[in-house]
């Protein structure tokens, strides 16, 4: 029997288990940063779904941030695969892989928590896992956009890639119109990325609570 504790215990492995393990990357993220950071997204599209009164017919928030929370914790026993070795793989046999994959998670759990093994398996499934596919885009730029700004720039080679893969991904869906707006707004990120001034609001965000004053001029 799988107590809280020994899931938990076995679950916080997740922040020594490491993405992008075959690029080079200046500051490295871990896959408990990556869902922190997928499910804080979440919570952000979901209000802008509310702001453009876009239907949320079928979408239960409180699942939705168990779902981001939950949806790479299978790599904590396979590690992060490789996003050209996961497509690679499912080419060969992908449900092999998802039986694989399952397996891990319900022997991770256990029958005592069953029922987040369940809410694993259907993440990226239906409406709300359209959701949650575009918040992990999201939480991708936020991660490629910092490693550019600390000058990676094999950072800016994804950067430019992504659009077209988010355009992709969702058209005719439920997160279309949020889509267009994330890429919008990479577009304008990306414009700015060689700006002086751009680097200094990312590192020094008081600039934007308390600018400095202009100062006067005196007269002689």
């Amino acid at each position: 029997m799988k107590t809280m504790l020994d899931v938990l215990e076995r679950l916080s492995r997740l922040s020594d288990t490491y993405q992008f393990a075959t690029y080079p990357v200046i500051k490295p993220i871990n896959v408990a940063e990556h869902s922190y950071y997928v499910a804080l997204s979440t919570m952000f599209l979901i209000d802008l779904m509310k702001r453009k009164s876009i239907e949320l017919k079928g979408i239960d928030a409180n699942e939705l941030l168990q779902r981001a929370l939950l949806h790479d914790v299978e790599e904590c026993v396979t590690s992060d695969i490789p996003y050209d070795a996961k497509l690679e793989l499912k080419k060969i046999d992908a449900e092999g892989l998802r039986n694989f994959q399952t397996d891990i998670v319900k022997n991770l759990l256990g029958k005592e928590y069953e029922h987040f093994s369940i809410i694993w398996g259907v993440a990226k499934v239906g409406r709300m896992g359209q959701v949650l596919t575009l918040a992990d885009r999201l939480a991708l730029v936020l991660y490629l956009l910092r490693e550019y700004n600390l000058g990676n720039k094999y950072a800016e080679c994804l950067l430019e890639k992504l659009p077209r893969i988010i355009e992709q991904e969702n058209k005719g869906k439920i997160t279309e119109q949020l889509a267009v707006e994330v890429n919008d707004w990479i577009s304008v990120k990306t414009s700015m990325l060689n700006s002086s001034r751009y680097i200094e609001q990312i590192f020094n965000p008081m600039m934007h609570i308390n600018p400095e004053p202009e100062m006067k001029k005196e007269g002689l």
